[in-house]
């Protein structure tokens, strides 16, 4: 089995963190790119 070529990266966006994989397959020529998108702004002021 070929070993895919994995690329990653990780910024920043609107408060959010964003992850972004990318794995390459060179036998199909073929890319998944899989991204998450997590909130860090946690809720810290609340009404009181």
């Amino acid at each position: 089995m070929m070993e895919l070529k994995k690329e990653y990266s990780e910024h920043e966006e609107n408060g959010d963190k964003v992850t972004r994989t990318t794995y390459y397959d060179p036998e199909t020529k073929t890319h998944v790119e899989e991204v998450k998108i997590e909130r860090i702004k946690e809720e810290v002021e609340k009404e009181s």
